[in-house]
């Protein structure tokens, strides 16, 4: 007798568990994939059985939805970067591969957009954390430097006031005193 190697096929149950999520999560995705023209194997039941391919289609799909991507998106992307097509078994005319091949472009440029959009919008997020940190750390600072400021002021003012009264006083000072010279001395000119 020949060996038969049979193919492992997960139930959407067991899928569900290995990703944590739910099955109508599972049925969403699984949804939009064959919109875009994946199949999915079925039991009797019409109930979708998973091979490991389907698992590793999965896993990137999951991978890119956490990534923030919107799921018609993930999907494309997916589909495009594991160059899978629609599971069919006639053979693609040169057509459908040449077009397929400008899909799978546009998909990338689209990715790549996404990515630099999503990068530019953290981006900014960051800035705008780390513009807030700094005025929350200088202000005190500010505070600080405008209370020195005040200080310096008022002892300049103070310093400027002495210098009055110092001058006011030599001069009272010396007329008194030339009041007083001239009072025992005279005028000897």
């Amino acid at each position: 007798m020949g060996n038969v190697e049979f193919e492992r096929f997960w139930t959407s149950k067991e899928v569900c568990n290995t990703f944590r999520i739910t099955g109508s999560t599972l049925r969403k995705w699984c949804l939009q994939l064959e919109a875009l023209g994946y199949a999915f194997s079925r039991n009797d039941n019409n109930q979708r059985l998973f091979k490991a391919a389907d698992r590793e289609v999965l896993q990137q799909l999951k991978w890119d939805l956490d990534a923030g991507f919107p799921l018609e998106n993930a999907a494309k992307s997916v589909l495009a970067r594991l160059g899978r097509v629609p599971r069919t078994d006639a053979v693609p005319s040169e057509t459908s591969i040449v077009s397929s091949e400008t899909h799978t472009m546009a998909l990338a440029e689209d990715v790549k957009q996404q990515l630099f959009d999503e990068f530019r919008k953290i981006v900014r997020e960051e800035v705008r954390e780390e513009h807030k940190r700094f005025s929350q750390d200088f202000a005190p600072i500010q505070a600080h430097m405008t209370k020195l400021n005040e200080l310096l002021q008022t002892m300049q003012e103070e310093i400027a006031a002495t210098h009055d009264l110092l001058a006011a006083w030599e001069e009272a000072d010396s007329k008194k005193n030339q009041s007083w010279w001239k009072r025992w001395f005279g005028n000897k000119s």
